[in-house]
């Protein structure tokens, strides 16, 4: 994964029970910055992530929520936007400034950003 002082990074991890046939593998990220959108009625959006951000991992807390990335986005609920499931953890791949939006699917709740590379 290489020196911690070159910024976040991916990898990949391997993780394997007593046998071999049973191994597993799953995507990671080093975390970099986190933000946090409480949820609501209206669109609500993140600030810009940070430059260098490739990736970011999204939780929705209590409720499922839509969200949307862009410049100036606004999540809906009409399918325009993305569902997150409640307590699901999402992984996407994103271009540093981009901004997130979110809406709550149910009532209330918040929505988890942590920004990887």
């Amino acid at each position: 994964m290489g020196n911690s002082n070159t910024g976040t990074r991916s990898a990949s991890l391997r993780v394997a029970s007593d046998t071999p046939s049973h191994a597993e593998s799953f995507d990671a990220i080093v975390p970099g910055t986190s933000q946090l959108v409480s949820l609501g009625s209206s669109s609500e959006q993140s600030s810009a992530l940070q430059a260098t951000t490739t990736i970011v991992q999204l939780v929705c807390d209590t409720t499922g929520c839509f969200v949307a990335f862009g410049a100036n986005p606004t999540a809906v609920n009409t399918g325009a936007s993305m569902y997150i499931p409640a307590n699901v953890v999402v992984r996407v791949g994103v271009t540093g400034g981009t901004k997130i939006a979110a809406l709550q699917g149910g009532s209330g709740g918040k929505l988890y950003i942590t920004e990887g590379a």
